[in-house]
């Protein structure tokens, strides 16, 4: 899962940087690092443990997303 974020990430940061866009670069950049950060951390020890906190956490956040949108987009049916 994390590498595959990882080379959407670096594939983002390639594309805009052969069209000229650094800025936004440098902010999927910071994301990159940040997931490396991500990823030293869950294989430093108990790499088993953290991974499942890490993809527990990672579906709670997405149910989170996906019920705020939900009722934003109820919101703006009901008017």
């Amino acid at each position: 899962m994390l590498l595959r974020e990882s080379l959407d990430l670096t594939d983002s940061c390639s594309v805009l940087l052969s069209k000229g866009a650094a800025d936004s670069a440098k902010v999927l950049t910071r994301s990159l690092f940040e997931l490396f950060l991500s990823v030293r951390y869950l294989c430093k020890a108990d790499t088993k443990q953290r991974s499942y906190a890490y993809m527990v956490s990672s579906i709670l956040d997405d149910i989170k997303y996906n019920k705020s949108l939900l009722k934003d987009y109820s919101k703006k049916m009901t008017k």
